[in-house]
């Protein structure tokens, strides 16, 4: 789960070092604002995916384990609605870095961003502070991604 989460915010905010896909992700990032302020047809069918990935059988079951070993607060709403949730945060970054800088001056660069926005989000799903500190590690999270992409 806070690999996930990670995943999902840390490719709205940092730019991949390839030029290449820096600009392939500008153009994506570009057409799919461009979408959702005029016609939302490509908005919907890309939002659809990451939702079906983001809040589908496997999110549930984490979920789940997560209440199971007491690292996450119950609450009386599903975890669907906290997952969408995340998806309105990474939907604002999108739109706050789309010029390139983001709109907001936040005193810190992309990296500290990326943490703060990781664990508001991590906090935002019912994680307890403990469960953060002991699983949420960016240079782990970083590590991981990379062994994961590069395959």
């Amino acid at each position: 789960l806070v690999l996930c989460i990670y995943d999902t915010l840390a490719s709205s905010l940092i730019i991949p070092l390839d030029e290449d896909e820096a600009a392939e992700k500008r153009t994506f990032d570009l057409l799919f604002c461009r979408s959702m302020v005029s016609n939302p047809d490509f908005a919907t069918r890309t939002h659809g995916k990451l939702e079906q990935y983001l809040t589908g059988g496997f999110m549930e079951e984490c979920f789940r384990a997560a209440e199971a070993a007491g690292e996450l607060i119950p609450l009386e709403d599903s975890p669907k609605i906290r997952m969408q949730m995340v998806m309105q945060l990474l939907l604002a970054s999108k739109f706050i870095f789309l010029s390139g800088e983001p709109v907001y001056n936040y005193e810190m660069d992309r990296e500290e961003i990326l943490n703060w926005s990781v664990r508001f989000a991590l906090r935002g799903l019912g994680m307890t502070t403990s469960t953060i500190d002991k699983y949420y590690d960016p240079e782990e999270m970083h590590k991981t991604l990379n062994r994961i992409h590069a395959k």
